[in-house]
Formats: structure tokens, C-alpha cells, sequence
């Protein structure tokens, strides 16, 4: 009878099939090789795969030999470069904290703005070094505006009590790792501050920890807009605004609606002679219409009427907007100038078709 169990027991074990082992996921994602990559946040929605937001990008490259990123930092129209350097199993960027502003923060914590000072704050950076010379005027400077701030009796009320706070950002700082099991980048968005003198980091917002996706689809915008912000208003005027100083951003719009977009900008509403002009119409980071040309209108005097129309189809979500952005070029013989004009606005579902989109009630 034992026999028989034996028999049984080992013929039972033969039966069963070995457990296939999954296949090893290979990633040779490394941070050595990030030069020319592109990165974008990715959006986890529900337990499904995280989706790219090309509104929040990155973008490494090598400068001189040494690598810089070129991140948004989750600004609608903004751009900020990077320093970074490699330190064991991550990469560490910053952005360069303006000295005089450090120097400011150490004396609104009644400490004073010291060579030890200064080095042990920029000791922090991607490898960012002031010299001698730098920290010196960067201090006379500091103090001198403290002086004139007491002098003016705002130095105790509000700059001390702003230079002093966490909140004041001296500088933004990335750090990257590759993460093997997703084969992507986890990104640490963090700003640095002086509080009460002392280094702290915090998250800078949004992204604070995350994934980020790699970028190889279509063209990404890498310029932030123009400083001081160029006019580019949304309207719902189909012709040339008659009166353009009356014109306001209307920045709410309808799925289906034909948004007119005009750039009433007096720097650019009359040409120069032997002078060309263009603009390439970007939206939310990603190329619209590419070689548009300012409307020429003659008259007393000649002039260049900017106008872009875009009709949406798409709700936005809730928390987010539409963000245009034309990047103009003037070229005078061979003198090229660009500026950036961005517009910010929110398309809405009409009245009554969220109505329609709602299933019938059950009897």
C-alpha cells in the first residue's frame, strides 16, 4: 500500500506543469547618455498606464561639455536652464541663485553675508562657484539696498520679513534617477531657500516627485514667452478690432466656438522697410500652424494686422488650460529677432449639451 501512495504521489508531481518564469524586462536607460533627450511628465490616470502631459517637459543637452536641462518647472510659460552634474546614482541641476539675493537672505536673519556664507549656500548648486570678486560686490551691493530700505523705514516690515522666508525661492534644483523597473526618469522638483539663514528644500509644487516619459513624438516648444508679456488677445472679433486700445482677454470660450486671436502690439503694428515677418502658432507646447504672415493693410500709413482664428473642440478639464503661443520673427536683411506672445484661456461645454450627454433615467 505504501508503494502505491509513493507511486501515486510522484506521478501526481509529474503531472504538473514547471512555472513559466516571466521574461526580465532589459532597460538600458542610463544617465550617461541623457544628452539630446527629452522628458515629459507622466499622468497617472486611474490604474491604466500613465499618460504623457507635454505641457510639463524637459529637455537635457550638452553645453561646453557639461550637461544642462531646460525644464518649465510646471509654468504654463515660463522656461528655466539648469546646471547639473552627475553624483552617484543621480544627477543633481540647479538653476543660478542670483548672489546679491542670498546675500539679502543672510542679512534678513541678522547673520552676515560672509565669503563662508556664500560658499557653504552655493556648496548646494550643480557645481556653481562665485569668485572673491563676486561674493564682494555681491555684499556691498546687498547692503547697500538694506541701508536704503531702513532708511525708508520697509526694511523691518517688508523686506527683512520677505528675504527671510521659506517662500523666498533663491533657486530651483532637479534631481533625476532612473527608475529600472518602469525604464524611465523619476524627477525631484524642489526650490532652495535661506530660512532664517538656514539651507532648506522644499517641493517646489506640482510634480514634486514623479515619472517622467520619454519624448520622441512631435516638436515640443522650448522658449518661454517674451518679458515684458506681448498683447495677444483672445476674442471672439473676426475682423481687426476697430478700437484696439478697448480690447480685453476674454480667456473663457465654448467647444465649437471660432476664437480669434490678435496681437495688438505697437512695437510690431507697423513695418519697417526691407523688413519680413512670420509667426508660427503653437498650442499647448506642440506646433499648430507653422509660416503665418501679419495681414499688410494699406492706408495713410502702412500696417500689420497679427491675427490667428482656432476653434476648439475639446472641453478643458478642470484645473487646466489652453495655453497659444506664436513665436514671431522679424528679419531685417540679416538681423533676426524673435519674441514669444502667449494667451491663456479655458474652453467650457455650452449650456444644454451636458444635458444631452446625460443618459436617460431608468423607469
Amino acid at each position: 500500500m505504501y508503494a502505491a501512495f509513493v507511486y501515486l504521489f510522484f506521478s501526481a508531481c509529474e503531472d504538473v506543469a514547471p512555472e513559466k518564469k516571466k521574461p526580465t524586462k532589459i532597460c538600458d536607460l542610463s544617465l550617461d547618455d541623457l544628452n539630446g533627450t527629452k522628458w515629459v511628465y507622466a499622468k497617472t490616470v486611474g490604474s491604466g498606464e500613465p499618460e504623457p502631459n507635454v505641457k510639463i517637459r524637459l529637455k537635457f543637452e550638452k553645453k561646453d561639455g557639461k550637461l544642462t536641462a531646460r525644464y518649465n518647472a510646471s509654468s504654463p510659460t515660463n522656461m528655466y536652464d539648469y546646471k547639473c552634474a552627475s553624483k552617484s546614482d543621480k544627477i543633481h541641476c540647479s538653476t543660478k541663485p542670483e548672489a546679491i539675493d542670498v546675500c539679502l537672505a543672510f542679512l534678513a536673519a541678522d547673520k552676515k553675508c560672509t565669503r563662508k556664507a556664500m560658499e557653504g549656500f552655493y556648496s548646494k548648486t550643480a557645481n556653481l562657484q562665485l569668485s572673491q570678486k563676486e561674493i564682494r560686490e555681491a555684499a556691498i551691493a546687498a547692503n547697500k539696498k538694506m541701508i536704503g530700505w531702513k532708511k525708508e523705514n520697509v526694511w523691518e516690515s517688508q523686506y527683512k520679513r520677505r528675504y527671510s522666508s521659506v517662500g523666498n525661492r533663491l533657486m530651483g534644483v532637479l534631481y533625476v534617477k532612473v527608475d529600472r523597473e518602469a525604464c524611465n526618469l523619476e524627477i525631484t522638483d524642489n526650490f532652495a531657500a535661506l530660512s532664517n539663514g538656514e539651507y532648506q528644500e522644499d517641493a517646489a509644487g506640482f510634480v514634486s516627485t514623479n515619472a517622467f516619459l520619454k519624448h520622441t513624438q512631435t516638436e515640443l516648444l522650448w522658449e518661454g514667452c517674451s518679458q515684458p508679456a506681448l498683447r495677444l488677445y483672445d476674442t471672439n472679433l473676426g475682423t481687426f478690432p476697430a478700437d484696439p486700445g478697448t480690447i480685453t482677454w476674454k480667456q473663457k470660450h465654448f467647444v465649437g466656438e471660432e476664437v480669434s486671436y490678435w496681437l495688438l502690439e505697437s512695437s510690431l503694428r507697423y513695418p519697417q522697410e526691407g523688413c519680413k515677418y512670420k509667426f508660427d502658432a503653437w498650442l499647448n507646447m506642440q506646433p499648430l500652424k507653422m509660416g503665418n504672415e501679419p495681414k499688410v493693410v494699406e492706408g495713410k500709413e502702412k500696417e500689420l494686422h497679427w491675427g490667428f482664428k482656432h476653434t476648439f473642440n475639446k472641453a478643458t478639464a478642470v484645473g487646466d488650460s489652453n495655453i497659444m503661443a506664436w513665436v514671431i520673427e522679424t528679419k531685417c536683411g540679416d538681423k533676426v529677432d524673435k519674441k514669444i506672445a502667449c494667451n491663456q484661456l479655458v474652453v467650457g461645454t455650452p449650456k444644454g449639451e451636458k444635458k444631452k450627454d446625460k443618459a436617460p433615467k431608468a423607469k
